[in-house]
């Protein structure tokens, strides 16, 4: 029986031989993220052990050996692009660009260096990485508010300055809009006439109420089309245009301004 069960046990393998650079480099990238592995390897660690770097190099070389991983491999398959970049950029020094492939081969020829020596460590990795994160959102969180009341500033002063304008559109309406009466002449009243002189090109011209009797608004030529100068009776219908000077040809019947 125990012949039989001895037998069925697997073989243990032989602990694996770290080159140097890659043992220096495993320990530096255990470095601040102690608890991070822990959990990807389901290893128990306490804090302040100081055995626990030494509990994960054993698991991450015993990880290597089972599944015939070389170091490039277990970064690849194992460690998240987060960790590696930070890695990269904290304890290399190189670019962080790339996918989890990317970075693992870019940090295993690092540590093909017999001679390899990685950058001193700040902190805790996770920690300065979360920082990084934490700081280039509130960088670009910033950029967006400014640029957000940059449009809103805009957007107000758009809707200042239409909000003005219909103010004043409004205005205009309702004091064309009051003007818009003209007096009912009697047949058998005198009209008084008055001399319009239009500024060259144009053909419209402006009246506004100069005495109490009438108001001539509303303007487009009632009896065909009106010359740059020629004669206007207050009950014509003209067009309101600015620029044209007005004399009366009745004293009585002056224009007061």
């Amino acid at each position: 029986m125990s012949r039989r069960s001895s037998s069925r046990r697997t073989p243990k393998k032989a602990a694996l031989s770290l080159p140097t650079g890659v043992s220096t480099g495993l320990s530096s990238l255990i470095d601040g993220n102690e608890s991070t592995i822990a959990s990807m390897l389901s290893v128990s660690i306490s804090q302040n052990d100081d055995t626990t770097k030494t509990k994960l190099m054993t698991a991450l070389t015993d990880c290597m050996a089972m599944n015939n991983l070389s170091a490039e491999a277990l970064l690849a398959r194992f460690f998240h692009a987060g960790l590696l970049r930070s890695y990269c950029e904290d304890r290399l020094g190189v670019s962080s660009k790339g996918n989890e492939a990317t970075l693992a081969a870019r940090i295993a020829r690092a540590w093909s260096k017999p001679n390899f020596e990685p950058l001193p460590n700040d902190g805790d990795g996770a920690v300065n990485a979360a920082s990084k994160s934490s700081s280039k959102q509130a960088s670009d969180g910033k950029k967006k508010g400014d640029r957000s009341k940059e449009v809103n500033g805009s957007t107000k002063k758009r809707s200042g300055e239409q909000k003005q304008n219909d103010n004043q559109k409004g205005g205009d309406e309702k004091k064309e809009s009051s003007t818009k009466k003209r007096k009912v002449w009697a047949s058998n009243e005198p009209r008084p006439s008055y001399t319009v002189t239009a500024p060259p090109g144009q053909l419209g011209f402006t009246i506004k109420q100069y005495s109490d009797d009438f108001i001539v608004t509303d303007i487009s030529p009632s009896c065909g089309a009106i010359q740059p100068q020629g004669k206007l009776r207050t009950g014509d219908v003209i067009l309101a245009i600015d620029g044209f000077e007005i004399t009366s040809e009745d004293d009585d019947n002056s224009p007061t301004k």
